[in-house]
C-alpha cells in the first residue's frame, strides 16, 4: 500500500486527501445535523379530560434520560380559578424519540403516564394524556 501511495504524484495525493476530508465532514455533519436541536411545539388538547370532570390546573411534561433521570421539565399552569384546555408549549429539542412523563394536576389528584414523543423538525408534537 505504501508503494502505491508513494507512486502517486504529490498534487494528486493532496487532492485525494482533501476529498477524503470533505467526505468525512459531510458524513459527520449529516449525522450531527439530524439530531440537532429544533424548535418544536408540544401540543396537548385537554378537552377530553375536562369533559370528564377533571379540572386541569397544571400540565407537567418531564423528558427522561435512559436512566430515568429528568433531563428537562416543561410546566404550564392555569390562572387562578381557571383550568387548562389546550396547551401549546414551544421548546427546543433534538430530533428523535424521547421518553417522557406527562402529569395532569387537578384539584385533588395527579394523573401520570409515561409516553414516547417523536420529535421531527417542523412538526408539532402531540402529547398523549394520562387516562382517568
Amino acid at each position: 500500500m505504501k508503494k502505491l501511495w508513494a507512486s502517486i504524484p504529490p498534487q494528486v495525493r493532496k487532492v485525494i486527501a482533501a476529498a477524503v476530508l470533505v467526505l468525512g465532514v459531510v458524513v459527520v455533519g449529516r449525522e450531527l445535523g439530524g439530531h440537532a436541536p429544533r424548535d418544536v411545539t408540544l401540543h396537548a388538547d385537554l378537552h377530553p379530560v375536562s369533559r370528564q370532570g377533571f379540572n386541569v390546573r397544571a400540565l407537567r411534561i418531564e423528558l427522561l434520560g435512559d436512566d430515568g433521570a429528568i433531563l428537562r421539565r416543561i410546566e404550564r399552569r392555569a390562572e387562578p380559578g381557571e383550568s387548562l384546555a389546550v396547551v401549546n408549549a414551544p421548546t427546543t429539542l433534538p430530533t428523535g424519540r424521547w421518553r417522557a412523563r406527562v402529569e395532569l394536576v387537578g384539584d385533588t389528584r395527579v394523573l401520570s403516564r409515561e409516553v414516547t414523543l417523536d420529535v421531527e423538525a417542523g412538526r408539532a408534537v402531540e402529547v398523549p394524556l394520562p387516562e382517568l
